[in-house]
């Protein structure tokens, strides 16, 4: 998978376990990229500004997202 950069958009595909997730479809931008070395799991989180006006970050895996740049 490749992994996104401040400034690119993204369209979310799915936020599994999410109390509030945010719906399938939503398109944001990037505003950071965290590298998280957990004990048991490397995971990445994603800092997303989402156009409907949440700022809610992506913990990959298991969120999962597709860079929609032009």
């Amino acid at each position: 998978m490749k992994l996104p950069i401040p400034g690119d958009r993204i369209r979310l595909v799915a936020m599994p376990g999410d109390p509030d997730p945010v719906a399938p479809g939503t398109t944001g931008t990037v505003r950071d990229v965290l590298h998280v070395s957990a004990s048991v799991s490397p995971f990445i989180q994603i800092e997303v500004e989402w156009v409907d006006g949440r700022r809610i970050m992506l913990s990959v895996p298991p969120d999962s997202f597709e860079i929609i740049n032009d």
